[in-house]
């Protein structure tokens, strides 16, 4: 093999591996609900008694939508009804799935009457218009007001 050959071959190898590290820092422009658009709502991953329960979270129980996600290998940030004390669990379930997150941003409570008069739709619908940011969340009510100025969508 002439050293022109080996260098490009090198060179080649060197440009993938360049192109798969960008990849992983790319950050998907819009910002996820986690219940219901990321992973599957309804299966036993989520209770207020047992922020650890998001731990049992396995490929097989993420979203069409997650399963993109995840083959991008691309970073992006959630945005969840979910408690403070929860966002440890979730970033290490996401994780060790193989899943890019960046940022995990929680607005719910495990105080009953905090979550009360819409707090979490409305905490969420001020974050997106702070960071205008297009948040994908699969509750119409997170999204009111949201898409008809291009800041929401439905899953």
């Amino acid at each position: 093999m002439t050293s022109l050959k080996f260098y490009a071959i090198i060179s080649s190898v060197s440009e993938r591996k360049t192109e798969m590290r960008n990849r992983k820092t790319e950050l998907i422009k819009p910002i996820f609900d986690l219940d219901g658009t990321v992973i599957m709502g309804k299966i036993g991953l989520f209770n207020w008694d047992n922020p650890k329960a998001i731990l049992k979270l396995r490929p097989q129980h993420l979203t069409e939508l997650g399963v993109r996600i995840k083959k991008s290998e691309k970073m992006f940030d959630i945005l969840t009804a979910r408690g403070s004390d929860e966002k440890v669990f979730i970033r290490q379930a996401l994780e060790k799935i193989g899943m890019n997150v960046r940022r995990i941003i929680t607005v719910g409570s495990k105080n009953k009457e905090l979550n009360k008069n819409n707090r979490v739709p409305r905490k969420k619908q001020w974050i997106v218009k702070v960071i205008q940011r297009k948040l994908v969340d699969n509750e119409k009510r997170n999204l009111k007001g949201l898409i008809e100025i291009g800041l929401g969508e439905l899953y």
